[in-house]
Parts: C-alpha cells; sequence; structure tokens
C-alpha cells in the first residue's frame, strides 16, 4: 500500500478495558476521532482478536492497565513480542509502580491517567499515531500525557 493510501485508511483502533461502560464511552470517543475502534473486555480476548485479525490489522492500541487475569501491562508485552512499534496508549485510574511502567514506555508509548477529557485522549492518540507515521522519535518528555481538567472520563 502507497503512503497516501495509507494516510487515506481509516485508522482501526483495538481498545481493551474490563470496565463496559467506559469501553463504550471510548468507543464513541474514538468514532468522533474518525477512527475505528474494535473493543475487547480482557487482554485475552484482545489477542484472541489479534490471533484472528492479525496485528498488522490496528494502528494503535488503547489498553487499560489493572484489570483481571491479564494486566494492559501484561498485554504489551504480548503485543510488543508480536509488532515491536505498535502504538500503545496505556489508560488507567491507578497509578502503576513507576518500574513496571517505565519498562513499556518507549517511543511508540503513553500514560494517560484517568480522569482524561476527550481533548488529553484524542491528542495523546493521534501524537501515537503520527510518530508510528513518520517514523520519528519523540522528544520523549516523559512520555506522560497530563489530566486536563474538565476530565470526563
Amino acid at each position: 500500500m502507497s503512503d497516501s493510501n495509507e494516510a487515506q485508511r481509516i485508522k482501526e483502533i483495538l481498545l481493551v478495558d474490563d470496565d463496559d461502560a467506559l469501553r463504550r464511552l471510548l468507543c464513541v470517543m474514538i468514532e468522533q476521532m474518525g477512527f475505528r475502534p474494535t473493543s475487547a473486555r480482557s487482554g485475552i480476548d484482545a489477542l484472541e482478536i489479534l490471533d484472528r485479525e492479525g496485528t498488522g490489522a490496528f494502528h494503535a492500541l488503547v489498553t487499560d492497565i489493572r484489570m483481571p487475569r491479564m494486566t494492559g501491562l501484561e498485554l504489551a508485552q504480548a503485543v510488543r513480542a508480536r509488532r515491536p512499534a505498535m502504538p500503545i496508549l496505556f489508560i488507567s485510574g491507578y497509578a502503576p509502580s513507576p518500574d513496571s511502567l517505565e519498562d513499556q514506555l518507549d517511543e511508540y508509548s503513553e500514560f494517560l491517567k484517568k480522569p482524561f477529557s476527550f481533548d488529553g485522549f484524542s491528542s495523546a492518540l493521534e501524537n501515537l499515531l503520527a510518530l508510528s507515521n513518520s517514523g520519528k522519535n519523540p522528544p520523549n518528555p516523559a512520555r506522560k500525557a497530563g489530566v486536563s481538567s474538565q476530565a470526563i472520563v
């Protein structure tokens, strides 16, 4: 596929969160950004989707960190074993330990703490997608998106 065709293709986002209501809200937000979400309620379900569709079917992964059976960090490790440069946006209402998150954060990932606004979420996801499309490494200002004062999630 040429670069112009890739730029015109609708971005496919794999969203993983065990909270049904939040997952539905995030799907709506992703659709409002002009992207197509595919959602899973667990890391295990997400891996089944990736096995069926292939990691190349998705432009980015958005995952909660704290989930039963498989955490978002464990999911990210499994995804990175298949596709090292997959953009990953980690979201969580809990602050993960710096050691566990630092091992996962790289130029293709970012952490967004709940609650966050639509603008904060869309900015973090758009930045990750832009970096993956450009092939450039970000300046890395701690790879952490700020919390907006107009939190909605």
